[in-house]
């Protein structure tokens, strides 16, 4: 009896959640963050570590997750709660690094 438990891929779930949620989170950024879960998610049979059917499961399922997750309440307020994080996010950085005093 096979003992293995990576059906379905928790990796792949946890990446397909995750671009999800992000994707909700910076709509403007929601193509990249897809397609970066799809790469993590693809990684896995490239690799090696998972048979297709694995990761697959893991996808379909992380989309379920970050789907009932989207339509919460609780999402809902966290998102709201977070607005003036997402804003700042999506400013670029200015050049250059500051100085590190040793």
């Amino acid at each position: 009896m096979e003992h293995n438990k990576s059906f379905p891929s928790g990796h792949a779930s946890w990446y397909t959640t995750a671009s999800y949620l992000l994707a909700d989170l910076f709509p403007q950024r929601r193509e990249p963050l897809l397609l970066t879960g799809r790469q993590g998610v693809y990684a896995r049979p490239f690799c090696g570590l998972h048979y297709p059917s694995d990761v697959e499961a893991g996808h379909r399922l992380g989309k379920a997750a970050a789907q009932q997750i989207i339509r919460s309440p609780q999402w809902a307020k966290f998102k709201s709660s977070v607005q003036q994080e997402v804003k700042r996010a999506l400013n670029p950085p200015p050049a250059g690094l500051p100085l590190i005093n040793y």
